[in-house]
């Protein structure tokens, strides 16, 4: 599976991604990005999680959020990771220079965009339509903040909202 990657026209495209993202920096967004890029990961999601639950006092949904939400991230981080072993943007290109502490694990797939998509589609799946939707929106910024701050290809983050759109329709089988 590491040599995936190794596809000429999809790393070109990749780069060619992440060099007219990074051009395209603004330094007024900048601080916006990396606030999405840490909140999104968790935080972002934990709140709208206890919120729901305290706004119904019901334990189901807040249980199956947590499962869609972890097993999110172990599949991510701690398993695909490993199988594919791609490394950094910043670690493959010299030009690429990461806004945020760089991240000392490998690249895809993004575990903060597989937790941001799996948390959006358990939303979307057991809340109402606007709710739903506007968790997808808030992903899909999670998503593109990784790009943007310079620690994910475009295909890490691709990767990471299949594995956590996956997760979570895993977990709804499970749950409900």
């Amino acid at each position: 599976m590491k040599d995936l990657f190794d596809n000429e026209s999809l790393r070109r495209t990749d780069e060619a991604i992440m060099l007219r993202v990074q051009a395209g920096r603004k330094k007024w967004l900048n601080p916006v990005m990396i606030a999405v890029t840490y909140l999104g990961g968790g935080v972002i999601w934990w709140a709208w999680y206890v919120f729901i639950y305290l706004k119904n006092e019901n334990l189901s949904p807040l249980l199956y959020f947590a499962a869609s939400f972890f097993s999110a991230w172990l599949l991510s981080s701690q398993i695909l990771k490993r199988v594919f072993g791609r490394p950094r943007a910043y670690d493959a290109m010299a030009e690429v220079v990461p806004l945020i502490r760089r991240p000392k694990d490998l690249a895809f797939p993004s575990a903060h965009a597989a937790c941001a998509f799996s948390a959006a589609a358990a939303i979307l799946l057991t809340r109402p339509p606007f709710e739903g939707a506007a968790a997808l929106v808030l992903a899909s910024l999670v998503g593109f903040s990784r790009i943007y701050v310079g620690v994910h290809y475009l295909t890490d983050v691709l990767g990471g909202a299949v594995t956590g759109v996956l997760c979570a329709a895993g977990a709804y089988i499970l749950f409900f």
